[in-house]
Order: C-alpha cells, then sequence, then structure tokens
C-alpha cells in the first residue's frame, strides 16, 4: 500500500486532493492510503511518531512554517525522498 500524506492549512484543498488520489488509485487498481494534516506542526508530529509517507504533498504557502521550510525539515526528520 502506498502511504501519502497531504499538508495544507485549508481544508477543502485536503479534500480536493484526496478525491484526486483516490480516484487515481480507483482506476488504476492500487491501494492508496492518504492522511491529511492541517498544520506544519501536525505532520512534524506525526512523523517524529514513525508515521512513514512514500509522497508528502505540501502546501506552499502557509502561515506559520511555509511548505519549502517544511520540506527542508522534514528531510532531516525522516528518510524521505523529496522531488
Amino acid at each position: 500500500m502506498i502511504q501519502v500524506a497531504i499538508c495544507d492549512d485549508i481544508p477543502e484543498e485536503i479534500k480536493k486532493l484526496k478525491v484526486h488520489i483516490n480516484r487515481y488509485a480507483n482506476e488504476n487498481q492500487m491501494q492508496i492510503s492518504v492522511s491529511g494534516f492541517s498544520s506544519a506542526d501536525d505532520i512534524i508530529s506525526a512523523l517524529d511518531n514513525s508515521a512513514m509517507y512514500d509522497v508528502i504533498f505540501l502546501d506552499i504557502y502557509m502561515d506559520v512554517l511555509n511548505g519549502i521550510d517544511l520540506a527542508d525539515k522534514i528531510s532531516r526528520i525522516a528518510r524521505v525522498l523529496l522531488l
């Protein structure tokens, strides 16, 4: 199963992306689990508690920590490949 995380401070955007990911999974007969996070702190906490993701979608424009800085922080916390 592919583990996907979405971090966006706008809940509607998380829902929209989940719909697209789930549609893709259904059309391609794939098992994809999607987790949504509404803040950088939430996803960092999940990673600190051993959560593992194959793909992470980050919003660039967030209030406290922008997506670019969050990607840098995640790359130091988790062993992930950021593309």
